[in-house]
C-alpha cells in the first residue's frame, strides 16, 4: 500500500472513530489483535481498544481530535494532535467536573495490508489531570496554567 493511502487511512480513522463516533466502525481500521500502547497502559485486541474508545467518548462526549503534522515513513504513520472535549462522565475514578480540557499529543501507526496493527499515542496526562482539577498548578513545581494547558514557566 502507497505511503499516501496510510496517511489517508489514519486521517480517515481519526475523524470516523473519535471525531464522528462511530466506534462500531474501529474493526474497518485496525486488526482484531490491535496493541495500543498509552500512558494509562496497553490495550490488547480489537474489544479491549474499543472499550477505552468508548470510555473516553463517555466521559467527554464532545471529545474531537484536530490532527496535524502527518508524517510518513513506510507501513509506519505519525501525527501530533490537540484533543479537546468537556468531562461530562466518571473518568479514571474521576467524578465528572463539567471543565473543558485541551490534551496535546502524538501518535505512530503500524500498518499493515491498509490495516492498523499497533499504535503508539502518547498524550499530555498532566494538562488532562489539571483540566480536571485533579492537580493544580501549586502542586507542581514550574507550571502555571494556562487556558487548561500545562505550560512552562
Amino acid at each position: 500500500m502507497a505511503a499516501n493511502e496510510n496517511r489517508d487511512l489514519l486521517m480517515e480513522f481519526i475523524n470516523t472513530i473519535w471525531n464522528e463516533q462511530k466506534v462500531d466502525h474501529l474493526g474497518n481500521f485496525i486488526v482484531d489483535d490491535y496493541v495500543e500502547h498509552t500512558p494509562l497502559g496497553s490495550f490488547n485486541g480489537l474489544n479491549e481498544f474499543q472499550g477505552f474508545v468508548s470510555l473516553n467518548l463517555r466521559a467527554f462526549p464532545d471529545f474531537s481530535v484536530e490532527l496535524d503534522n502527518v508524517l510518513v515513513d513506510g507501513n509506519f504513520v505519525a501525527c501530533n494532535y490537540l484533543s479537546s472535549g468537556t468531562h461530562e462522565e466518571e473518568y479514571m475514578g474521576i467524578e465528572a467536573t463539567g471543565n473543558y480540557a485541551e490534551v496535546d499529543g502524538c501518535y505512530l501507526g503500524k500498518f499493515e495490508d491498509g490495516e492498523l496493527v499497533e499504535g503508539w499515542n502518547q498524550f499530555d496526562v498532566l494538562a488532562l489531570l489539571m483540566a480536571m482539577e485533579v492537580i493544580t498548578p501549586g502542586m507542581v513545581g514550574g507550571l502555571e496554567d494556562t487556558a487548561g494547558r500545562a505550560q512552562p514557566q
